[in-house]
């Protein structure tokens, strides 16, 4: 038997922990790779500058790819939401058809 409980509120707020957690996630990455700095007590060597001239691509591809994944989170979130949202209204058909019931076994 399982120990796993599932009711509306847990599917609510796990659909709200993944959106949480999209753009925690994507704002973290973004903060780290915006801190990398390409400077050397020397000045830039030739290898630096073609890595300094790398880096915003990079960085444009990165920031496109964390924008996907936030919004996927976002929409997972909405969806285990939205699956919170069905199960209540279940559990109230059911209860509601319950009540009528009564009695009748």
């Amino acid at each position: 038997m399982s120990s796993k409980i599932f009711t509306p509120d847990s599917w609510r707020k796990a659909g709200g922990a993944v959106e949480d957690a999209g753009g925690d996630v994507a704002s973290r990455i973004r903060s780290r790779l915006g801190s990398v700095q390409l400077t050397g007590e020397g000045g830039l060597t030739l290898l630096d500058e073609l890595v300094a001239g790398i880096v915003p691509a990079v960085m444009e591809a990165v920031d496109g790819a964390l924008a996907d994944m936030s919004t996927g989170l976002g929409l997972e979130g909405d969806a285990l939401i939205e699956t919170g949202n069905a199960y209540a209204a279940v559990e109230e058909a059911a209860t509601e058809l319950g009540g009528f019931m009564e009695g009748e076994i």
